[in-house]
This record gives structure tokens, C-alpha cells and sequence, in this order.
């Protein structure tokens, strides 16, 4: 029964670095191709580093012509991380195809039982 527990909790923890790698990854993406989206544009220094710290209310400073620059400055900088995301993601999945399953089977022992009826579940190869 401990096994399973311990099963449990490693699944737990990979999906949660999983996420976190993830995470780290497509922020890193997005942050690197918004600042040199935005370096093309003829911003003032005063207001560029406030629409690079996730200030939204920073492109309403700008003027027309440059807020619709900056706003396809994030649209271009946020594909460009789903276009790196997608296919990793989907490359994981293949990869998860390959992943040996572990049945469980039930054996039967009249000395130890879970249940009550003397039935035990343990994990095979």
C-alpha cells in the first residue's frame, strides 16, 4: 500500500515542476520578444520600461500610432511563445506514450486484508 502513496505523491511533484519549468519557459519567451518588439519602436525611455514590468495602463500613456505598435508588440511577442509551447507540448505527449504501464493485480491472502476479505492489491512489472 506504501507504494502507491509514493506513486502518488511523485506524480504530484513532476506535474508540479512540469508546470513550473513550463511556466518559466514561456515567460522567459514572451519577456525576451516583447523588449526587442518594443526596442523597434521609437518609444521614450520614461514610459518603455513600465510596458516591459506588465503595466498595462502604461500604453494608454502613448499616443495612437505608437499604442497600436505597442499592442502588436505584445500580440507578436505572445505568439511567439504558443509557437514555441505547442509543439514541446505535444512532443511530451508523444513522449508519454512510451511510458511503461504498471498494471495492478489482485492477489488473494487469507492472513492479511484490506477489505475484510482477505484480498490485498499489488502493483506488478
Amino acid at each position: 500500500m506504501s507504494k502507491i502513496s509514493v506513486a502518488t505523491t511523485l506524480l504530484s511533484f513532476v506535474q508540479t515542476l512540469g508546470a513550473v519549468v513550463g511556466l518559466a519557459m514561456t515567460g522567459s519567451i514572451f519577456n525576451n520578444a516583447l523588449v526587442g518588439n518594443l526596442a523597434a519602436l521609437s518609444i521614450t525611455s520614461s514610459t518603455a520600461p513600465e510596458l516591459t514590468s506588465g503595466n498595462a495602463e502604461a500604453i494608454h500613456l502613448l499616443s495612437e500610432p505608437l499604442r497600436g505598435q505597442a499592442v502588436n508588440a505584445y500580440v507578436h511577442a505572445l505568439q511567439l511563445a504558443f509557437r514555441v509551447v505547442i509543439p514541446c507540448a505535444a512532443l511530451l505527449f508523444v513522449a508519454t506514450l512510451f511510458i511503461k504501464d504498471y498494471k495492478m493485480k489482485s492477489h488473494n491472502r487469507s492472513d492479511v486484508g484490506e477489505s475484510g476479505n482477505g484480498s490485498t492489491i499489488q502493483m506488478s512489472k
